[in-house]
């Protein structure tokens, strides 16, 4: 794992970005994260690469650290996973308080992170249950201690709560 030890603050977001192999577009990827604006919270980015570890630095590792960001920390898994253990390996290694995930062939508008945190505050105080999880499809999961997992069709249109 690579960290730039720059800054170590606990991050309120942290998204991952699982990669493997494709260097140019995480680049993209990784651009548009930096060049989030107006973000009135500490976040932090994770890139989990599923290139399999040889002892020595590939393309990817060798351009983050030549990118030198604080906020962002570089993964290599020591062997290939499926995709979804990638994505877990990501949950899990997320310091955040609320975690996303970016795949390398996508990236986030400038306003992305702000828009993100100003929703999440406005449901917790609309919604006055925990969250379990914002989708970009505008859907949440809402649950309590004594309905801990709601299937799909229990869920909550985020939509009704900006008309």
């Amino acid at each position: 794992m690579y960290k730039n030890v720059k800054c170590d603050k606990k991050p309120w977001i942290t998204g991952f970005v699982p990669t493997y192999k494709r260097l140019d577009m995480l680049k993209d990827a990784v651009n548009s994260i930096l060049k989030q604006w107006m973000v009135e919270f500490y976040w932090d980015f994770l890139i989990v690469d599923n290139e399999p570890y040889d002892g020595k630095p590939n393309e990817t590792e060798i351009w983050l650290r030549e990118l030198d960001c604080s906020r962002i920390t570089y993964y290599r898994n020591e062997k290939n996973m499926k995709p979804g253990d990638n994505f877990n390996r990501g949950i899990l290694l997320a310091r955040g308080e609320w975690v996303m995930m970016l795949h390398d062939d996508d990236l986030l508008l400038p306003n992305s992170l702000q828009n993100m945190g100003r929703n999440i505050r406005y449901l917790q105080s609309v919604v006055k249950k925990p969250l379990g999880a914002i989708s970009a499809s505008y859907y949440m999961i809402a649950y309590d201690n004594e309905h801990p997992k709601k299937s799909n069709t229990e869920m909550t249109r985020i939509s009704q709560y900006f008309e």
